[in-house]
């Protein structure tokens, strides 16, 4: 028969290694090759004690705790380097041949040659964007002039809002896309232009962990928002990377917002129902069953639902406008979020994103 003390010491064993087992289950420094652990593993205990507001002056820093530093992670997603040499604009003859010979998907509109040979695509709305939001960054107080900011393209595709800033004088462009920098051209253009132009091959969420928080002044983002399963995560990180007063230009898909205005359902009051901001799930089969063209879509907000998402988020809104099932915005960081005191952390939801797969290949 076993002895009292025997068994006390049994128990102690027990839990002794029912904590190994615990602490092997917690979760790694880094999330994969491509995703840096953004939790709170190295807090103390003591810290946690501490009140909530106290957590959320510093939550934001804790993004990039990875063992690698950013310079390191920013390295290995690179794909294409500036140019030696200056950005040019190549002759009419060069550029006609060029384009003779091309076999990549374009989707901008955008002169290779300025009055002489143009790149066809569908649409022109991210280089307006881009202008757009080039003007409104040189009216913040802390740009000197073009040539001291730095800015970024998310979604880049073949690159034209890059290199258009970069024609217009930014010194500092990233273009960035989850698609390799040959699929839509990019690479190709950017030879043929000599450009200076950095590409990062990243998903969205990881972006606030290559750079330094605080050091944009510019960031256009166009066709992004609607394809990620957590959209307002990825406008945490563009707060997280632009200077306050720095700005964005965004573009999505959206929801007809009249499509949706019907009568409130019979547990809310009109005045409640207006409230309300919509958002629609993009289905990826319809009542046949039969899969739909993009299974990246995902979620459509009504053109008021996107001004909440920045207006939310720590953005002022300063321009917008609503294409029935476009949106554009045009919104400046500001110093404060309406969140700021209420325990919400970026960098735990930007754990949980970055677990997601990636959408495609």
């Amino acid at each position: 028969m076993m002895q009292p003390g025997w068994k006390a010491c049994g128990l102690l064993a027990v839990v002794v290694i029912l904590l190994q087992g615990a602490a092997l289950l917690r979760p790694s420094p880094c999330i994969g090759r491509l995703a840096p652990e953004l939790g709170r593993s190295n807090e103390s205990a003591t810290s946690f004690a501490k009140s909530k507001d106290d957590r959320v002056d510093k939550q934001d820093d804790r993004v990039d705790c990875c063992s690698k530093s950013k310079q390191s992670l920013l390295a290995e997603r690179i794909c294409v380097s500036p140019s030696a040499t200056p950005m040019r604009i190549p002759s009419a003859t060069e550029a006609e041949e060029f384009l003779a010979k091309t076999t990549f998907q374009n989707h901008i509109i955008w002169d290779l040659v300025p009055g002489k040979v143009q790149l066809n695509g569908n649409t022109k709305v991210a280089l307006e964007l881009g202008e757009r939001a080039l003007s409104a960054a040189l009216t913040n107080e802390t740009a000197k002039g073009k040539e001291d900011l730095q800015a970024m393209d998310i979604g880049t595709v073949n690159g034209c809002v890059a290199f258009e800033l970069e024609r217009h004088g930014v010194k500092t462009v990233y273009a960035v896309d989850i698609m390799p920098p040959t699929h839509f051209g990019f690479q190709q253009l950017h030879k043929l232009l000599s450009s200076q132009v950095t590409f990062v091959r990243t998903r969205g969420y990881e972006l606030a962990s290559l750079f330094e928080h605080n050091s944009f002044d510019l960031i256009v983002m166009s066709g992004v928002l609607y394809h990620l399963r957590h959209p307002i995560v990825m406008i945490d990180v563009l707060w997280l990377l632009l200077k306050v007063g720095a700005v964005a230009a965004i573009e999505t898909a959206i929801t007809e917002t009249l499509q949706l205005a019907q009568l409130p359902p019979a547990n809310l009051s009109m005045e409640s129902y207006n409230w309300v901001k919509f958002i629609q799930y993009y289905a990826h089969t319809n009542p046949e069953g039969r899969v739909t063209y993009d299974r990246t879509n995902k979620f459509f907000p009504s053109m008021d639902a996107l001004v909440e998402f920045f207006s939310d988020s720590g953005f002022e809104v300063l321009w917008q406008k609503d294409l029935i099932t476009r949106g554009h915005l045009l919104v400046r960081k500001t110093s404060t979020r309406r969140f700021q005191k209420t325990g919400y952390s970026i960098s735990d939801q930007l754990q949980v994103a970055l677990q997601d797969p990636i959408p495609c290949a």
